[in-house]
């Protein structure tokens, strides 16, 4: 099995093992695998546009709010960086990337959420993954502006960059 489809099934049996019926909901548990790998496979199309490392993307893709899907207890702070505590866990864990992948995975997962600063190559391929999944019509969020009024400069360089023309159009499930 390839290192993505290992993480894959290990990130849906720590999903389904946390799925408790009286506290979360099924709906919310089917929202969680649409979005963590909606997000995966965007970013594995963004890092093969940019010469990337799509694997890593892909990985990358599919943690980065995994923290919203393990109760775990921790310190303060945010899901960006609670996150990538959980994956640098998990990653060592699974022992089947190096150090050095690892780092850059979990350097991508805790700056996925500040879209207003630009970061290294690899670290944007998550942010701009994330934008496209929400924009594109991810049901995972109940606001009806996924993309925010902030984030609309890079949702609209990213439709530039896929040549998708009607961008305002792409956002209809976003917006009705």
């Amino acid at each position: 099995m390839s290192r993505i489809g290992k993480l894959a099934e290990y990130i849906f049996d720590k999903i389904h093992k946390n799925y408790d019926e009286k506290t979360i909901e099924l709906w919310a548990v089917k929202c969680a695998y649409h979005h963590l790998y909606g997000v995966s496979y965007m970013a594995s199309l963004i890092a093969a546009k940019r010469g990337l490392n799509v694997e890593l993307a892909t990985m990358a893709g599919m943690l980065h709010d995994i923290a919203y899907f393990d109760p775990i207890d921790s310190p303060a702070g945010t899901h960006a960086d609670l996150g990538t505590l959980i994956s640098m866990d998990l990653l060592k864990e699974l022992n089947m990337t190096s150090q050095e992948e690892n780092e850059i995975i979990c350097s991508a997962i805790k700056k996925h959420s500040d879209k207003d600063v630009i970061d290294t190559p690899f670290d944007e391929i998550l942010k701009d993954a994330d934008i496209l999944a929400h924009g594109l019509g991810d049901v995972t969020s109940e606001n009806k502006d996924l993309i925010g009024e902030r984030r609309e400069g890079r949702w609209i360089a990213l439709c530039k960059e896929f040549d998708f023309l009607d961008y305002e159009n792409l956002r209809i499930n976003c917006t009705e």
